[in-house]
């Protein structure tokens, strides 16, 4: 079981930020694309939180995501100095931290599936316009 999960953003000359994670009981469809012409769609059973509400067996790696909105740029997210890290505590209350390795991850233009999720990538369609009939 892990618990109180709680997302930090340090960016240099910034106060560090930590965020609540934000709920998905559904889903959330995250869009992307110079004109959001793809989304992912995330299941709220990927989120990690619900995957670790259970007990893990010793040595189970559970894979799932954490959602939360942020005020930083993507640059300013990317960028050399910043550190994304992740807190949370197993059952006995001991507590755990995770660096995000953002140079892997963040950089990445457009999702990839990851292993252990439901989540998948959909192309959208994009609204023809309908032209007026002449008569």
């Amino acid at each position: 079981m892990a618990i109180d999960w709680l997302p930090v953003i340090n960016v240099e000359g910034k106060q560090p930020l930590g965020f609540k994670y934000r709920d998905v009981s559904n889903e959330l469809t995250l869009y992307y694309g110079e004109r959001n012409e793809n989304a992912q769609i995330i299941k709220g059973e990927d989120m990690i939180y619900q995957k670790t509400a259970k007990p893990i067996q010793t040595g189970d790696m559970i894979i799932g995501y954490l959602h939360f909105i942020t005020t930083f740029t993507r640059e300013e997210l990317i960028a050399k100095n910043t550190d994304i890290k992740v807190f949370f505590k197993d059952a006995t209350r001991k507590l755990y931290e995770v660096t995000y390795d953002k140079n892997v991850s963040i950089k990445r233009m457009h999702p990839e599936h990851t292993p252990g999720v439901k989540t998948k990538t959909i192309s959208v369609q994009k609204k023809q316009r309908q032209g007026r009939r002449k008569h």
